[in-house]
């Protein structure tokens, strides 16, 4: 394809680190489960919004600064 390898290994660097919908995707989420009385369906209400909120946000931002163009 001739297209530079950076943009799409900090897409998986970028989704890996998006893990914020289950109290077991993050080492804060787990601690904080039981005792702040969370339920998962907390977790899902707020990660969602945040997991589509640094999608979008990724896929603006990550073009701009690691284009697809071989230099």
């Amino acid at each position: 394809m001739e297209v530079s390898e950076r943009p799409f290994l900090v897409a998986i660097l970028f989704s890996a680190s998006f893990a914020l919908m289950t109290p077991m995707g993050y080492p804060t989420n787990s601690m904080i489960h039981v005792p702040g009385g969370y339920r998962f369906t907390d977790y899902v209400k707020v990660g969602t919004p945040l997991n589509v909120l640094t999608w979008s946000v990724s896929l603006v931002v990550i073009p701009l600064y690691f284009p697809f163009a071989t230099t």
